[in-house]
């Protein structure tokens, strides 16, 4: 055996191997022959046959046999398997027709690269003496069929065959491919329609298929039948639905409801429910109509909308009761707390006590600095304010540089102290404005308690007003105590 190959009707081989495609050719057998209305596979223009054969006059052999059969063709012989390989890709046949041995590689070889190249790509095993265990090992390996060369006649059979093997197993493929793209088609047309239609029989149990409900739950027939569909709905919705479900049949009347679906890939989605009672003409139900209709969107704009809104109220409420300068509480604030707080403390007949602070020489930091620098100290102030009361009491700006400390449960003895440790936290504070540090601030303090000093609201904030008064007159940086006294009685506590 010789390892190049020759182009059909010439005697000159080429270097690598491999032969320039042959042109098909007519016998005389051919000449006025009519191609047939509908070509079978291996006469249909453009058939491309890859002959794998080192030996020239066997290859000539396998064309002259296709042709006197009728097969119009294009071929291309190569003897070796790096040429074989770059065939399989450059030439792209239809079949390969290839001898069993080789110098380089043999038909198991060949099967293996032309199956590599494609599944369906036919192979048929041209050769010389083969045994009956050797073909049965060719077949396993996936050759298509196998023809000895003292028996060529036969060679034209086997091509139709397995070219019409072949063309049906693309065939079959593609309807399979064409039914799987369906599928998700329906699938998807389904999730996007978001709407399921469904019926029940008077009883309202399933008892038939539901293929939208089967595309996106991924139930089957038997498990939707009956009240099995319940099984898809969310663990904490299934004994709400079922009850109003039940209710709805047994009254005849319509089914609306809202539930959680369970999707084919595990996401839970909102459906909302509507089924319709159908009579019959002697008035009772025949059966039961319905619509499940994805509302997850509409769902999650809710809470998203409902979220915000809590927020916005937040916020504002928070402005409404914030002075947005300090942080601090503002003035309808303590107004409406402290009348609360008096409230409690007279229920509890605990005392309550009320600071009232101001910053001393205040004006100082406006003129000197500008508005901007004793917008500065007042931010300060209330950040200190805001670290050091305790948790329980309240810090309100009350206007102005003047503030307020609500101290809960405490009589003078215990709010003195606290008030005493804020205006010394105070006092520690390094304002810096603009690269400039500000001059130290003071403030001076009035104390009142409930309901030594006071039993109303208007009442206390006055006698810690008076105190605060008689601080800034005794030299400010100090704490003075209300000497006023209430103007009424006590109402008596509630019973």
């Amino acid at each position: 055996m010789s390892g190049s190959t020759s182009v059909s009707g010439s005697g000159h081989g080429k270097d690598d191997g491999e032969e320039a495609p042959s042109p098909a050719r007519s016998s005389d057998a051919d000449v006025g022959t009519r191609a047939p209305d509908h070509p079978s596979p291996e006469t249909a223009a453009g058939l491309k046959i890859l002959i794998v054969e080192n030996v020239p006059s066997d290859a000539e052999l396998i064309e002259q046999t296709l042709r006197r059969a009728g097969l119009g063709f294009v071929a291309r012989r190569v003897g070796a398997q790096e040429a074989f390989i770059r065939a399989l890709d450059e030439f792209d046949p239809d079949i390969v027709l290839s001898d069993c041995k080789l110098p380089d590689f043999d038909g198991f070889a060949a099967i293996r690269q032309a199956r590599r190249k494609s599944p369906d790509l036919p192979v048929i095993l041209v050769t010389g003496m083969l045994g009956d265990e050797a073909a049965v090992e060719l077949v396993k390996a996936g050759a298509n069929d196998y023809v000895l060369k003292e028996g060529m006649s036969r060679l034209p059979t086997a091509v139709h065959r397995a070219l019409t093997e072949a063309q049906t197993a693309r065939a079959q493929k593609q309807a399979e491919e064409a039914l799987r793209r369906s599928e998700e088609r329906y699938r998807s047309l389904v999730v996007a329609l978001s709407q399921i239609v469904w019926t029940t029989d008077a009883k309202g149990e399933v008892i038939d298929d539901v293929p939208a409900w089967t595309a996106f739950t991924g139930q089957s027939r038997d498990e939707i039948k009956g009240a099995g569909w319940i099984a898809a709905l969310h663990p904490d919705d299934r004994d709400r639905v079922a009850a109003a479900w039940s209710a709805a049949v047994a009254a005849r009347t319509l089914f609306e409801t809202e539930y959680r679906l369970r999707r084919h890939d595990g996401e839970y989605r909102h459906f909302s429910v509507r089924g319709v009672p159908v009579g019959a003409e002697d008035g009772t139900i025949r059966e039961w109509v319905g619509v499940c209709t994805d509302i997850t969107e509409r769902k999650r704009h809710e809470e998203e909308l409902a979220e915000v809104q809590a927020r916005m109220v937040e916020v504002l409420r928070a402005q409404a009761v914030r002075d947005p300068l300090t942080g601090l509480f503002n003035r309808q604030y303590l107004d409406e707390t402290l009348t609360r707080e008096l409230h409690g403390s007279r229920r509890r007949k605990m005392p309550l006590s009320l600071a009232m602070l101001d910053i001393d020489h205040f004006k100082i930091f406006n003129d000197t600095y500008g508005h901007a620098a004793g917008d500065e100290v007042l931010k300060q102030l209330g950040k200190a304010l805001r670290d050091t009361v305790r948790t329980s009491d309240i810090a309100c700006r009350y206007g102005g540089e003047e503030f307020v400390l609500i101290l809960l449960d405490a009589d003078l003895a215990a709010a003195l102290p606290s008030v005493a440790r804020i205006c010394l936290e105070i006092k520690r504070i390094q304002c810096v404005f603009r690269g400039r540090t500000l001059p130290g601030i003071t403030v001076s303090a009035g104390v009142a308690q409930y309901p030594v000093h006071g039993t109303s609201p208007e009442e206390l904030l006055r006698a810690a007003d008076e105190a605060l008064y008689a601080a800034k007159n005794a030299g400010r940086d100090r704490i003075e105590i209300s000497s006023a006294r209430p103007r009424r009685k006590m109402a008596p506590v509630p019973s």
